[in-house]
């Protein structure tokens, strides 16, 4: 889509709390490595993240490289909730 971007990464974002309390919500996150753009790798990305005792969400984050900065198109950025839940 955009020959300009080098790399990506994976960032495993967390919501938690109650949103119906004032600063009732917190969030967590973890990053992977970055990867190279057309490069294959043996290892598969694996990203984990302390679940908290009350009502939380995980959403999955892709960003996207250009050279050394983060791409400037919002395109080239995407989320998407992979879990919810309370423990």
């Amino acid at each position: 889509m955009n020959r300009l971007v080098s790399k990506y990464f994976f960032e495993l974002v967390l919501l938690y709390g109650d949103a119906t309390k004032e600063n009732g919500l917190r969030t967590e996150s973890e990053a992977s490595i970055f990867f190279e753009i057309e490069r294959d790798y043996a290892n598969h990305c694996r990203l984990s993240i302390v679940l908290p005792e009350q009502p939380w969400i995980a959403l999955l984050k892709l960003n996207c490289i250009e050279g050394d900065e983060p791409a400037a198109n919002p395109n080239l950025y995407g989320m998407k909730v992979i879990a919810g839940g309370c423990i």
